[in-house]
Parts: C-alpha cells; sequence; structure tokens
C-alpha cells in the first residue's frame, strides 16, 4: 500500500533476458480508479538481471515495453491517443526516456 491507499497490482508482461535485463512491469490502480471504473492504471517497471536475481525498480515514467530485440525496444504508449514505437535501447548506463 502507498500512502495507507488500498491497491491492486497486476501482470502486464515481460519481455528481454537472455544475457540482458529481464524488464517485468505491472499495472498498479488505486480502490477508486477500481470502485469508479476508471480504466486508467500506473505502469511499474522493474529491471531483473538473470544472472543473479537482483532487481532494480526502474519508475513509472516508462512507456509499457512489449518485446526487446537485440538493440530494439517494441514500445506501447496510450497518452493521448494508443502508439506504438520501435526505438532504439540506450546505451549502457543511460536511461529510457518516459512519457513525450
Amino acid at each position: 500500500m502507498r500512502g495507507g491507499e488500498p491497491t491492486l497490482h497486476f501482470l502486464l508482461g515481460l519481455a528481454g533476458g537472455r544475457g540482458d535485463p529481464l524488464v517485468i512491469q505491472f499495472g498498479r490502480r488505486t480502490r477508486d480508479q477500481i470502485l469508479s471504473q476508471d480504466d486508467g492504471f500506473a505502469v511499474e517497471t522493474f529491471l531483473v538481471d538473470p544472472a543473479t536475481g537482483e532487481g532494480l525498480y526502474a519508475g513509472e515514467g516508462l512507456p509499457r515495453i512489449l518485446a526487446l530485440s537485440g538493440d530494439h525496444l517494441l514500445l506501447l504508449r496510450t497518452d493521448p491517443f494508443p502508439e506504438v514505437e520501435v526505438a532504439r535501447m540506450p546505451p549502457r548506463g543511460r536511461v529510457i526516456q518516459g512519457p513525450r
């Protein structure tokens, strides 16, 4: 719970692996969003090292990552309208930019 408010988490997707970090994304909805039938949810992103199992919380500002292939990402953005984007993986040590 964040700030005492009950929340619901659900798995949105997994991508990566094979030597690259595993990207795990969860959706998070508050009780109020569920009761009001609001379709919105926050996307929480975690990176996990497949060799060690160590994880890192990457935050809420990233778009949905649908797939990783080589140095390319397939991203899904929904605001202000649904859009699929093919992006290049940032160099090691750089951060993927959140919503534009």
